[in-house]
Parts: C-alpha cells; structure tokens; sequence
C-alpha cells in the first residue's frame, strides 16, 4: 500500500530542493511595519498540503510533533534568518 511506504526508503529517492519567493509588498500587506534587513530573525514554517489528491499527504519544514494533523503550532516553528 503507497501510505505504509516512506520516501526514504525507495532506493532511487535523492534529495531535492523547493524555493518560493514571496514579494516583499505581500508581506507588507499585512504587516506595514515589516523591514527586510540582512540578519533580521523571524520564526515560521512551510507547508504542503496534498489532502485533495490521489493519494493524500502532508509535509512541513520543521518537524510538528502532534497527534493530528495541524500546521500552526508555534512551538515547532523555526528561525527563518534574512540574508
């Protein structure tokens, strides 16, 4: 059955890479006080949601630790460092 598999275990699985840009402007949107400045610390996290699909399944960038689904638990979030 495909959701008893894990990823890892697939013997062709290589590790792979996702990036997304958000305009600053967004962000502004909704918090008009938001500066970008090399070094500035926020904490967050990112998640994928694949409930609608063939086979559903669900990620995020920091590890949640809860016994049901949920993606905003502030005390899993990470440091996301302003380059």
């Amino acid at each position: 059955d495909v959701n008893d598999e894990n990823i890892n275990d697939f013997d062709n699985f290589k590790p792979w890479t996702i990036e997304y840009k958000i305009p600053f402007d967004f962000i502004k949107a909704f918090f008009p006080s938001f500066e970008a400045k090399s070094g500035k610390i926020i904490k967050g996290n990112f998640t994928k949601c694949g409930d609608k699909t063939t086979t559903p399944h669900f990620g995020t960038w920091a590890d949640i630790t809860v016994p049901e689904p949920a993606f905003h638990v502030p005390q899993f979030f990470k440091e996301i460092v302003f380059e």
